[in-house]
């Protein structure tokens, strides 16, 4: 029903984002999340009619891992919506919601219904390739991940700000290789990934592994004290556990 009212309402223009709801896209653009949370919650209490303050929230719950809140939210909006410019982005994050809480078919079902608002969207087709991963698919995976990233690359060729997308892509790309057995093409993904954003933990960490699989001790030590160094700064001084080690 949600997919059939966004059919409906395509081309139609609607009006700008309200005054506080333009006030937490900024902030949230600053990275400051609490600011962001306070913003939109008083545009949902003056009115809770505001779509778009209630698909943020949604959003907001999302970054934070509490999935089942951000899911009552993004519901809310695909049953109520259309009613914001970009609502069809409702069906992403709601997708990537149930990606996380494991019901593929359901992500895959609302990742499609994003493409058909915006076909090669690189971002939803990274994350049609990721559940092929997790299916075993690891050909089907490549095959999306390879499309998502030439998206990625025009994208970025075009000026948008999509590095972060495309390192986590080059991430993905390099657990793919690795599936398939090919150590050495995936260290060319992890190392483009750390390239794109240094500040990914998990890409270092990735790549210490795989360093240390081709028999590069020293560069795999390097990228192992990058990990450690970036999980410091973050707060998240702990210890190494059995599965890191």
């Amino acid at each position: 029903q949600a997919l059939q009212a966004h059919r409906a309402a395509l081309g139609r223009t609607w009006p700008p984002s309200t005054p506080g709801v333009q006030r937490a896209k900024a902030e949230l653009q600053r990275g400051n999340l609490p600011a962001a949370r306070a913003l939109l919650q008083r545009e949902r209490n003056a009115d809770p009619d505001n779509l778009e303050a209630l698909f943020l929230l949604g959003g907001l719950h999302f970054q934070k891992a509490r999935f089942g809140l951000a899911l009552k939210l993004l519901e809310e909006v695909l049953r109520r919506g259309p009613g914001f410019a970009g609502s069809e982005n409702a069906f992403y994050v709601y997708g990537l919601c149930q990606m996380r809480m494991g019901d593929a078919a359901e992500a895959r079902a609302a990742f499609e219904a994003v493409l058909e608002f915006s076909p090669g969207n690189g971002e939803v087709l990274a994350s049609l390739g990721e559940l092929d991963l997790q299916e075993g698919d690891v050909d089907s995976a490549l095959r999306r991940f390879e499309e998502a990233q030439r998206s990625l690359e025009s994208a970025r060729a075009s000026g948008a700000p999509v590095e972060i997308a495309l390192a986590a892509l080059h991430a993905r790309l390099g657990d793919a290789w690795l599936q398939k057995e090919d150590p050495q093409r995936a260290r060319l993904h992890f190392e483009r990934a750390v390239e794109l954003n240094p500040g990914d933990s998990s890409a270092h960490y990735a790549l210490s592994r795989v360093l240390m699989q081709l028999g590069d001790a020293e560069g795999a030590e390097r990228e192992l004290a990058e990990y450690q160094r970036l999980r410091v700064d973050d707060g998240r001084n702990q210890p190494l556990n059995e599965g890191e080690r």
